[in-house]
């Protein structure tokens, strides 16, 4: 109710002012912006990351921006969390789903395989390494999925023996 007829401005609910003046010059040139982060502020000082986003209407011959925001602190936090444990080991550590598909990799996954993190998200971790390989940790990972217990197995390659540490990950709804 305290908004109502008050520009984003005149609110301050975002934090971020250049890139809000930024977002609103696009928002200008192309009518529409999808999932935007920004860093906002409630009315009670609170600061939370927002997922939103703003389309450009014009009802009555008066612009208006219709926006919808998502509160994604917890996801924000639940990632950095992520990306510290996945970070912390010196060695390749991979985040991938029931398929094999990387979720989310360390900084030593970038530098084993040669590729930047946003080009190893959504790949099929198997197809990294070499046939014979993948299927035996093809066969590890199914079987860590089954027992839901984490397992630690040997591996050798190019002469050199490799510990696997696997940890399946249980949803809430215990998939």
């Amino acid at each position: 109710r305290d908004v109502v007829g008050r520009t984003m401005d005149e609110i301050g609910l975002f934090l971020e002012k250049p890139r809000y003046d930024e977002m609103m010059q696009q928002l200008e040139q192309g009518g529409m912006i999808r999932n935007a982060e920004f860093l906002v502020r409630d009315q009670s000082g609170r600061t939370y990351t927002t997922l939103t986003s703003l389309t450009r209407l014009q009802v009555h011959n008066q612009d208006l921006i219709y926006t919808q925001s998502m509160d994604i602190t917890a996801q924000k936090k639940a990632q950095r969390t992520i990306n510290a444990l996945l970070n912390a080991p010196p060695d390749v550590s991979l985040l991938i789903d029931t398929r094999g598909i990387i979720l989310a990799a360390n900084h030593a996954a970038t530098v084993r395989y040669n590729q930047p993190v946003q080009d190893l998200i959504g790949r099929d971790a198997f197809t990294l390494i070499s046939p014979d390989l993948a299927d035996l940790r093809q066969m590890k990972v199914r079987e860590a999925i089954t027992t839901r217990e984490p397992l630690v197995y040997l591996d050798s390659r190019t002469g050199r023996s490799y510990e696997n540490h696997l940890y399946p990950v249980i949803g809430p709804e215990g998939e």
